[in-house]
Order: C-alpha cells, then structure tokens, then sequence
C-alpha cells in the first residue's frame, strides 16, 4: 500500500467580508454516547452546524483561522496500536509497571510530529482560547472522514488519566515565536466489547453518508466498513468558547497521509481483545502440562486385560 500525501480538507477559508452577523461554522461539542447510532466512546465525536456570534467566536488575526496547518513530514506508513493492558500490565513479569509509549513516528523515524503554523499568522488579542486540535479519523473511502474508535493515551505513567480523541492542547506563547508545535502521539485500541456499543461513526466534517447511516449488526461489520485497521491524523485550529466548548476553524485543518495499523509481534504476553487481560503464553502451557491425564476408564482397564 502506497504512502499518500498529507490532504487538506475542502471547506473554504472564511473570509474577511463574510457578515458575520449569522455564520454557519463547526462546534465540536462532548458526545457522551446517548445515541446507539453513534461513537459509544467520549469524544468531542458529536459535530454539530451552529451559529455563533463572531465577537464571542472570531477573533481573527492574520492567516491564523484562515490558512491550513502545515504538517512538516508525512507520517510513517506503519503505527502501533496498543490494548491499555499492553501499557499499564494487570497480570504476568510486567504487572504494575506502566510500558514505554509506542508513538506514531514520521517517515524519518522521530517521535515527534511539528506542525506549523499557517505563513502570515499573527498573536491573537487572546491566545489562552486558541488550541491546537488533533484528531485519529478514518481514511475517505469515497464517504468521506468519520471520527475513529481507537483514541489518544493523554499519560504513560498513570493509567486513571482517560484516554480521548480528539485531544486539544494549548497553543503556548513559545509556539506562537518560533511558529510551530511539536506533538507525540500514542493510539490506544478499543476492546471488542467496547466495539459492541459502537453501531455507527459521526462524520468529522460532512454531513452523514446515508450509505452509513444504517447500523452496524457486528463488530466485524463495523470494522470493514470503517476499514479500521486504517487511519489518518487531522489538525486543526479550535477556539474555546466561554461555556467551554470549542469551536473548529475548518479551514485550518490538514489531514495526514494513510497510516496502517502494524501486526503485532508474537511475543509471550498476549492480550485478550474482549476483556484486554494479560495472558502468559508460557504460564498457559506449564499449567496443562501440570494437569493431571484423566483415569482410564473400567472398560479401558478391561482391554487392556487389567
């Protein structure tokens, strides 16, 4: 499979004669999973057209909320995606201590993914409400981006902090000097029955696919039709609202090329996908290799002229 050239998404860049007195843009707000038909996981998956006011919402300054991000260098083809039991063991050698993070590295092997800011940009009036946006979605299959199921680990060291997708981070006065942002990622693998509550995915941007909209029966099916072994990682520019929530400037957002989901390699711990248990390939076999063989029976013994 091909590496593809990182996307920018297609809405058009808001301009500086639109009336602003009632402007269409992207909420992103927390979807708590009410709805069976969507994401059962906690994200901001619930993309909503609202109108805001353009002095609460809009402070525009330079190319900031007008020009796509810059991702400097593709992503590596390749990325794993770890069960949260493969990081934080409960059983096994392993168990209590917290595992080195795999991240999802670029084409030139670092850690560490730079985004830059778009040419021309300026300081806002008050850069403490603008965030940098990061995203796992689907690759676009012809029905468009929907928000993946696997999520982002937030901490390598303590397995209570939740794990999310989309994640949002400040964009510091630092990032605004030297005009970029250095990120790491860490994807984190949705249990089978977790997956099970999972019927449909929300769109990113578009409105839904009616092709889409019918719920999935299986976890099989769910994972084909997302093709979820697939990804790609979006970035935007969101503004936080005074109530909290956050509003995206869609026209900031560049998407990654395709990323696959690596196999994992064989290796004595595995993970159970349903319950994401640790199992000991080498504890299972000393255990029935220490089961006693059941007692001949009567008519065994009598064969064998016993």
């Amino acid at each position: 499979m091909g590496t593809k050239k990182p996307t920018l998404t297609e809405e058009k860049p808001f301009t500086t004669d639109t009336s602003y007195d009632d402007l269409t843009i992207y909420l992103a707000e927390k979807s708590c999973g009410e709805n069976q038909n969507q994401n059962a996981m906690s994200s901001y998956a619930n993309i909503d057209r609202g109108t805001v006011n353009l002095n609460e919402a809009l402070h525009l300054t330079g190319t900031l909320t007008t020009k796509p991000l810059v991702l400097t260098k593709e992503l590596e083809s390749l990325y794993d995606a770890r069960y949260k039991t493969d990081y934080f063991p409960r059983g096994g050698k392993k168990v209590g201590k917290p595992q080195a993070p795999r991240y999802i590295r670029t084409i030139d092997n670092e850690s560490k993914i730079t985004i830059q800011l778009p040419q021309g940009y300026g300081i806002p009036a008050d850069p403490e409400n603008y965030f940098l946006e990061v995203s796992l979605v689907t690759v676009n299959r012809g029905a468009g981006h929907h928000w993946h199921v696997y999520q982002f680990q937030l901490h390598h060291t303590d397995q209570n902090v939740r794990d999310d997708n989309p994640v949002v981070m400040p964009i510091t006065a630092e990032n605004y000097q030297k005009g970029e942002i250095e990120i790491e990622l860490v994807v984190i693998k949705t249990r089978k029955d977790h997956l099970r509550q999972v019927l449909s995915l929300n769109p990113f941007v578009q409105e839904p696919n009616l092709e889409l909209t019918e719920g999935c029966k299986t976890i099989e099916d769910l994972e084909s039709r997302y093709n979820l072994l697939c990804a790609q990682v979006a970035f935007s520019i969101v503004y936080q609202m005074s109530d909290g929530s956050f509003v995206r400037y869609p026209s900031t957002t560049v998407i990654s090329n395709e990323i696959v989901e690596k196999k994992p390699n064989p290796t004595d711990e595995i993970t159970c996908p349903h319950c994401s248990g640790t199992l000991s390939i080498k504890e299972q076999k000393k255990a029935q290799r220490k089961r006693p063989s059941a007692a001949p029976s009567a008519s065994t013994k009598k064969g064998r002229g016993v």
